[in-house]
């Protein structure tokens, strides 16, 4: 089980931009269904705002 990291650029309608990465891990395998962790991590910029930076916590079942 490999810590997995996937990112996106992001363009918000009220003039914000940034970037998002995600680290991902799958934390339990069966045969027919997995369970996941992930931690987003948004960066935004811009609209005369301070920078922001704030984390998140998503739990997820894949099959």
């Amino acid at each position: 089980m490999a810590l997995r990291l996937s990112a996106g650029l992001h363009f918000e309608t009220n003039g914000r931009y940034g970037f998002t990465p995600v680290f991902n891990q799958e934390i339990k395998k069966g045969n027919d269904v997995s369970f996941y962790l992930a931690l987003p991590i948004p960066v935004r910029f811009g609209d005369d705002q301070a920078a922001s930076l704030s984390t998140g916590v998503q739990v997820g079942v894949s099959f």
